[in-house]
């Protein structure tokens, strides 16, 4: 799931948690809303990740120390 071999690239956690970092990037504020986030990942993702795959990603980069999870935004560790 994270980086499978088996399903097309751009559908790895991997890949998505990337993109997540690049979009939060345009954020000036260090907390950001996780629709505000998911909202700006649509509209630069060359295809399209439901909401609960957004959410697992958003997991994965919590345990790896990227993000820090608020009640309810996100917070950048970067």
């Amino acid at each position: 799931m994270i980086n499978p071999k088996n399903i097309k690239p751009e559908r790895s956690l991997y890949a998505i948690g990337g993109t997540i970092i690049s979009v939060m990037k345009e954020f000036e504020q260090k907390e950001i809303s996780p629709e505000v986030i998911y909202k700006r990942f649509s509209e630069v993702y060359p295809i399209e990740i439901s909401y609960n795959y957004f959410a697992y990603s958003l997991d994965w980069l919590y345990l790896i120390n990227v993000i820090d999870l608020e009640e309810d935004k996100i917070k950048k560790c970067f």
